[in-house]
């Protein structure tokens, strides 16, 4: 009797164990309906980025790499008016007049790429332009003049760079429909939290800007682990 309860032990370790991998194959499953390749969204992009230039008389070429990275159905459909927003503003803002650009000895059209690639769990979205970069001096003088930060409060470049995503904060001298629609970077970066994600900037004056996006690859499965005693 002994022996045959041995026997029953193993047959459901073994049952178990091709749970486990069944269910493993359902999750994946489950993901693959759930995620879409962000080419399903290009076309899109390189719209905008052909309108915006056109309505403001400036040469610009899109370039998106990683088209074919899986993102979760529901995390796309969120991040897109993020990603058109910071497009936009990579045209209006970033990237100069054709003349202004053959004057610092750049190619008449700017360069604007949207880069994807995936790292274990996350996405990460990288959305660049060779444009001016961001005026410090000017987000300086506007966030005192919004009271976000005191005359003389000394500020390194990253504390300057991350004013930008403060309410209210903009840089432009007319409220264009094209770059704004009633979104600002402070609603960028809080659409991209409520995914769990995180952004970041890097720009040089005179060469250009890259916003960075770690995005969760999937809102879906999460995996837990619970001990209790």
């Amino acid at each position: 009797q002994q022996h045959q309860g041995h026997g029953d032990h193993v047959d459901a370790e073994e049952a178990v164990a091709q749970q486990a991998v069944m269910n493993r194959q359902l999750q994946q499953s489950l993901l693959q309906i759930r995620t879409i390749p962000f080419s399903n969204y290009a076309e899109r992009y390189y719209r905008i980025a052909r309108q915006v230039a056109e309505d403001m008389d400036k040469k610009a070429q899109l370039d998106i790499q990683g088209l074919d990275v899986e993102i979760d159905r529901n995390i796309l459909e969120k991040i897109n008016p993020p990603l058109e927003h910071m497009l936009r503003n990579a045209i209006a803002h970033g990237i100069e007049a054709p003349v202004e650009r053959q004057q610092a000895g750049k190619p008449e059209a700017g360069q604007v790429s949207i880069q994807l690639r995936q790292e274990s769990n996350e996405v990460i979205i990288t959305v660049s332009d060779d444009g001016r970069g961001l005026d410090l001096p000017r987000i300086r003088t506007e966030a005192q003049r919004l009271g976000l930060i005191q005359q003389d409060e000394v500020l390194d470049e990253d504390k300057i760079i991350s004013l930008i995503f403060k309410q209210g904060l903009s840089t432009t001298d007319t409220v264009s429909d094209i770059a704004g629609r009633g979104i600002g970077l402070d609603v960028v970066k809080n659409e991209i939290s409520l995914l769990g994600g995180r952004i970041s900037v890097n720009s040089v004056p005179g060469q250009g800007t890259a916003f960075t996006i770690h995005l969760p690859l999937s809102l879906s499965v999460t995996q837990t682990f619970m001990v209790k005693t």
